[in-house]
C-alpha cells in the first residue's frame, strides 16, 4: 500500500499463483474505510518474454509488489518474477488507468 500525492490510498496484490499475471488494483478515498469496486487488473505496456513477438502481460506483474512515492510525484513499484522488476508512474498520473513503465533489472 502507499499514499498517493493526492491523499488516496492505493492497495496492489497479486491475484493469482502464476507470474504472467497482471498485478490487481483498488484505491481509497477514505482511509482506507471503503476501496474502489471492483478491483481492476494495472495497466502498462506489454514486457517481451524473450521469444520474438512474445510478451508477458499488459501490465505490471509479479510477486510482492512494494510501493514507493517519491518526492517528485513519481510512483514507484518493485516485483520480482521472473525477473526483478521496477514500474514508473509518472506523476499525476491515475494508477488505475494510466500506463506504468517497465524497466527490466535483470538484463
Amino acid at each position: 500500500m502507499a499514499r498517493l500525492a493526492d491523499g488516496r490510498i492505493l492497495m496492489v496484490w497479486r491475484n493469482d499463483p502464476g507470474f504472467n499475471v497482471t498485478l490487481m488494483a483498488q484505491v481509497s478515498s477514505d482511509d482506507g474505510k471503503t476501496f474502489s469496486q471492483p478491483a481492476v487488473p494495472m495497466n502498462g505496456a506489454p514486457v517481451p518474454a524473450g521469444a520474438p513477438g512474445e510478451v508477458l502481460v499488459r501490465g505490471p506483474f509479479g510477486v510482492e509488489p512494494r510501493l514507493q512515492l517519491l518526492e517528485s510525484g513519481v510512483l514507484l513499484m518493485i516485483s520480482g518474477r521472473p525477473r526483478m522488476y521496477i514500474w514508473a508512474l509518472p506523476a499525476g498520473a491515475d494508477p488505475l488507468t494510466d500506463e506504468w513503465y517497465p524497466y527490466d533489472l535483470g538484463k
